[in-house]
């Protein structure tokens, strides 16, 4: 099943309170609440997706909303997952711990154009890194960064790819479990 746009453009929408329940028919939903430009606010609490496999631009162009929870999401095996907070301006607090990604893939631009994000945890997602490349491009400073049990080379990649885009932040980890 698709949702691909479903709330795109909605740019009335101030609110949104995603269903309860395990929706495991919904494969591919890019665009998902891209461009709703009034939103503030998401519950994704109860809302399971765990076979999501594009997840891309879910986010982007949500330039009031300042936290995004994904942690009860479930996404088990995504294989697209860039420019999720493109132009997400606001954005200070983002989970994403409940996005969890057993492969080597690319998280290209995935907060490109966002302003300030002062807390982000990406545990589950970074340490399957191939590609961190403008990762956060055109801006963005992050203060604190947590991510779980990552091995040294990604860390270092990661850390590369803040350094030559100009940026500074203070980055928690593990690199064992």
């Amino acid at each position: 099943h698709e949702t691909n746009n479903m709330f795109n453009g909605c740019t009335n929408l101030t609110k949104i309170i995603m269903p309860k329940g395990t929706f495991d028919k919904i494969i591919n939903c890019p665009g998902m609440f891209q461009n709703c430009t009034s939103l503030t606010e998401i519950d994704l609490s109860g809302f399971h997706i765990p076979n999501a496999q594009d997840i891309s631009y879910m986010f982007s162009g949500c330039v009031l909303i300042e936290e995004i929870d994904c942690s009860a999401l479930g996404v088990l095996n995504p294989t697209n997952i860039n420019h999720m907070f493109v132009s997400c301006q606001n954005l200070k607090r983002v989970n994403l711990s409940g996005i969890k990604v057993p492969k080597s893939m690319s998280f290209s631009h995935m907060f490109y154009d966002s302003a300030v994000v002062e807390w982000i945890d990406i545990s589950n997602i970074i340490a399957r890194a191939s590609d961190v490349t403008n990762f956060w491009r055109s801006g963005t400073v992050v203060n604190d960064i947590g991510m779980l049990y990552c091995p040294a080379n990604v860390i270092n990649a990661f850390t590369k790819n803040m350094v030559n885009s100009g940026r500074t932040c203070n980055i928690y980890y593990h690199d064992a479990k």
